[in-house]
C-alpha cells in the first residue's frame, strides 16, 4: 500500500511537473508570438513608411526635373506596396517612346537624311553612328569631333560633311562613311558646317573667327565672312542666299551672300548655342548661353517670341517641318515643345538622365529624336499619350467625368450645357452633345458603354447615343438631375437632385420603377453598391442613406418602401457617398472629413481628419487600395488601409469639382472650374 501511494505521488509530481512546463512553455510560446508579432507589425509599418518617403521623394525630384533621382526613389520603393502612385510617376519619368544605346560617352549632334530613311549622331566617343528609321544601327565610323553643328548632311543625302577630332572638314560618302573630299588646309580649325539647301555649298565657322564659303563639290574656297570671335553655329536660309553666323559672346550675324555683306544683326550679345530658321524662312529660333531662347522676325531683326526655359538653360533647337511648333533641348534634362506662333509651352518630355545636347524632328514631324549627356538617343512620339492630358473646349465650370467601360473614352458635362465625349489618350474631343437648355451638373456612361446619360434642369435625364448623339430617351419627371448614375448589370439608372427625391428608371425604356423618399435638401450624389443591391445617396442635409433595393419585377405602385439606414454626424452637409470596392462599406466626405461606414448596419468604422479641409468628390480604385479625394489644393490619393496621404495631384488653375478612376484603374480624371479637365496615366506596365 505504501509503495502504491508513493508510485501515485510520483505520478502526480510527473504529471503536475509536466502541466506546469505545458504552462510554462504555452506562457513563453504567447510571449514570443506577441515579442513577434509586434516586431512584425513594426517591420511591416516602417517598410510602409519608407514607400510613402520614397514616393514623396520622387514627386518633389520629378517636379523638379531630376529625373535620376526621382528613379532611385521609385527604384527603393519596395515592389510589393508599389501602386497607382508609383506607376503614374514611374510614367512620368520617362515618357520616351523608345532609347538608343551605343555610344560610350555623351551624345553631341543629331542630323536627319532629308527622306528620313536615316539619321547619324556624333558623341564624344568619337564616333559617327547611322541609324534606319526604325532606329537601327546601319554603320559607324570614327574620328569625329562631337560638337553641336559640326556634321551635316547634304540635300541629296549622298554626303555627309563631319569636323574631324583634329577640326579638319572631311565629306564622306553617305552611303560607305569612307572619305570623298578633304576641305581646307592642316592650318584651318573649324567648329561649324552647314550645305546649302541645293548642296553647292558648304558654310564653315572657325575657332579663330570668321566664316567661309566652299564648293562642296571640289572643296575650293569661294569667300570668306570676317567675324569678331570664334564662330559657334552656321545656318543658311532656306533660300540659300544669306547665312546666320553665330558668334562666342556677341550674338547672330544674318549675312548676304550675293554682296558679302553682313544684313542683320540678332539676338542678345551672348554665345550662340543653337540656331535654326523656320521653314518659310522668315524667322528664326536662337539658343543663346544660359538665357534660354527666343523667336526673332528674320526682315525686322526684332524678337517676337521668348522661350522661356527659368533655371533650365536652353542648348539646342529644332523647327518642326511645318513651322508650327519648335523642340528645344535643356541643362536640366528635359525636351520641351513650344508653340511657334505663341510661345506656350506645349510640352516637357522627360526621360533623359542628363542635359540634353541637340533635338531633332523627323521630316514627317511624328516624332523628336534628343541627343544627351547620359550617352543615349530617345525617341518621342508627338502622338502618344502625354503622362497628363488636358480636356479643352467647355466654355464654363467642368461639373462632372466619367470613364467608359472600356477606359477609351472620358465622358464630361459643363455649365456650358453640353455633355463632351474625349479620347482618354489623346484628348481628341470626339462628340459634343448640345441635349440640354442649361448647366449639366452630372454625367454617366451606360454599362455598355454606347450611351452617355446626363442631367440637368428642365430636361431632367437625358439618354443619348455616343457615336451619333441622337437623343435615345428623355425621363422628363425629374427636375434639376444632380447626380444620375447607372448599375454595374446596365439595367438600372438612378438620379436625384432638387426635389429631395431618388427615382429609379429601367435603362432600356424609361419606365420609372421606383421612388426613394427620405432627403430633406439637395441630394448631392447617388452610387449604386458593386453588385447593385444597395443605393447611397449624400444631401446638404447632413446625412448619407443606404437603400437595400427591391429588384424583383413587381409593378411600381405595389412595391413596398425600401430599407434604409441614415447615417448621421456629418456637419454641415455631405458633399459625397460612394461604396467600397467590396459593397461592404460606404465612404463619405463632408468639411475636415472622410468617414467609413458598414453598409450592412451604418456603424461608423473609421473617421479620417483631413486638416480641417473641405472634402468634396471621392473616387476609388477598382481594386480598392487607394482613394482620391478632392481639396483645396488639388486631388489627394489616400491609401485605403492606413488612412495616409501617398500623393498629391495639381495643375488644374482652379478648384476641382469631380473626379473618377478609369474601370481598368490606370487613369485617374478631374474636372474643374477653369473649363477643363484632366486625365492623369499610371499606366499598369510603365517604362
Amino acid at each position: 500500500m505504501r509503495k502504491h501511494r508513493l508510485a501515485v505521488g510520483v505520478v502526480a509530481a510527473f504529471v503536475g511537473i509536466v502541466t506546469l512546463s505545458a504552462i510554462a512553455l504555452g506562457y513563453l510560446y504567447r510571449e514570443q508570438r506577441h515579442a513577434y508579432q509586434v516586431a512584425e507589425r513594426r517591420r511591416i509599418d516602417a517598410e510602409w513608411r519608407g514607400y510613402v518617403a520614397s514616393i514623396m521623394a520622387a514627386h518633389g525630384a520629378l517636379e523638379a526635373n531630376d529625373v535620376p533621382t526621382c528613379m532611385r526613389w521609385l527604384e527603393q520603393a519596395p515592389a510589393a506596396l508599389r501602386n497607382w502612385e508609383w506607376r503614374y510617376l514611374a510614367a512620368r519619368a520617362d515618357v520616351s517612346a523608345a532609347t538608343l544605346g551605343g555610344h560610350a560617352d555623351p551624345v553631341r549632334a543629331i542630323a536627319f537624311a532629308p527622306d528620313g530613311a536615316w539619321f547619324l549622331s556624333t558623341a564624344e566617343d568619337r564616333m559617327l553612328r547611322v541609324w534606319d528609321s526604325q532606329f537601327r544601327e546601319l554603320r559607324s565610323t570614327s574620328g569625329l569631333f562631337a560638337q553641336l553643328g559640326t556634321v551635316a548632311i547634304s540635300p541629296d543625302a549622298a554626303r555627309i560633311a563631319a569636323v574631324t577630332i583634329d577640326y579638319r572638314l572631311n565629306v564622306l560618302d553617305a552611303a560607305t562613311l569612307d572619305p570623298i573630299l578633304r576641305v581646307g588646309s592642316d592650318d584651318d580649325n573649324f567648329s561649324a558646317v552647314a550645305f546649302s539647301p541645293d548642296g553647292k555649298l558648304l558654310a564653315t565657322g572657325e575657332f579663330r573667327a570668321g566664316a567661309r564659303i566652299w564648293n562642296s563639290e571640289n572643296g575650293r574656297e569661294l569667300f570668306s565672312l570676317d567675324g569678331p570671335t570664334r564662330v559657334t553655329f552656321v545656318a543658311f536660309h532656306p533660300d540659300g542666299r544669306r547665312l546666320a553666323v553665330g558668334y562666342e559672346g556677341t550674338g547672330l550675324v544674318i549675312w548676304d551672300l550675293d554682296n558679302r555683306a553682313a544684313r542683320t544683326t540678332i539676338g542678345r550679345p551672348r554665345a550662340v548655342l543653337s540656331a535654326a530658321f523656320s521653314p518659310d524662312g522668315s524667322r528664326i529660333a536662337i539658343a543663346q548661353d544660359e538665357t534660354g531662347a527666343g523667336v526673332w522676325d528674320v526682315a525686322t531683326g526684332a524678337e517676337v517670341l521668348e522661350l522661356r526655359a527659368d533655371a533650365g538653360g536652353v542648348i539646342s533647337l529644332a523647327w518642326d517641318p511645318d513651322g508650327h511648333h519648335v523642340a528645344t533641348g535643356l541643362r536640366d534634362r528635359t525636351v520641351r515643345l513650344w508653340n511657334a506662333s505663341t510661345g506656350e509651352l506645349m510640352r516637357t518630355l522627360r526621360g533623359h538622365l542628363g542635359r540634353v545636347y541637340d533635338v531633332a524632328f523627323t521630316p514627317d514631324g511624328r516624332r523628336v529624336i534628343s541627343a544627351s549627356r547620359d550617352h543615349t538617343l530617345k525617341v518621342w512620339d508627338l502622338g502618344a499619350a502625354e503622362d497628363v492630358t488636358e480636356l479643352r473646349g467647355h466654355r464654363h465650370w467642368v461639373t462632372d467625368v466619367a470613364f467608359s467601360p472600356d477606359s477609351r473614352r472620358v465622358a464630361t458635362c459643363s455649365r456650358d450645357s453640353t455633355v463632351r465625349v474625349w479620347d482618354a489618350l489623346t484628348g481628341a474631343q470626339l462628340q459634343s452633345l448640345t441635349t440640354h437648355d442649361e448647366g449639366v451638373p452630372s454625367v454617366a456612361f451606360s454599362s455598355d458603354g454606347r450611351r452617355v446619360v446626363s442631367g440637368s434642369r428642365g430636361k431632367g435625364v437625358v439618354i443619348s447615343d455616343v457615336e451619333s448623339g441622337e437623343v435615345l430617351l428623355t425621363l422628363t419627371d425629374h427636375d434639376t438631375a444632380q447626380s444620375v448614375t447607372v448599375s454595374g448589370d446596365g439595367r438600372l439608372i438612378a438620379a436625384g437632385g432638387r426635389d429631395r427625391v431618388i427615382r429609379l428608371w429601367d435603362a432600356h425604356n424609361g419606365a420609372e420603377v421606383q421612388q426613394l423618399d427620405g432627403h430633406a435638401a439637395l441630394i448631392t450624389r447617388v452610387a449604386f453598391s458593386p453588385r447593385g443591391d444597395r443605393l447611397v445617396s449624400s444631401a446638404n442635409d447632413g446625412t448619407a442613406r443606404i437603400w437595400t433595393l427591391d429588384l424583383a419585377p413587381t409593378p411600381t405602385a405595389s412595391r413596398p418602401a425600401p430599407a434604409c439606414i441614415v447615417l448621421k454626424g456629418h456637419n454641415p452637409n455631405v458633399a459625397d457617398a460612394i461604396f467600397d470596392h467590396t459593397g461592404e462599406h460606404v465612404i463619405t466626405s463632408s468639411p475636415g472629413a472622410v468617414r467609413f461606414w458598414r453598409a450592412a448596419d451604418g456603424e461608423l468604422v473609421r473617421t479620417l481628419t483631413v486638416d480641417s479641409a473641405p472634402v468634396g468628390a471621392l473616387a476609388r480604385t477598382p481594386d480598392g487600395a487607394r482613394l482620391a479625394m478632392v481639396v483645396d489644393d488639388g486631388v489627394k490619393l489616400i491609401d485605403m488601409a492606413t488612412g495616409d496621404e501617398v500623393l498629391t495631384l495639381r495643375g488644374l488653375a482652379s478648384a476641382v469639382t469631380q473626379v473618377a478612376f478609369s474601370p481598368d484603374g490606370q487613369r485617374l480624371a478631374a474636372g474643374s472650374w477653369d473649363h477643363t479637365a484632366r486625365v492623369w496615366h499610371a499606366p499598369a506596365a510603365p517604362r
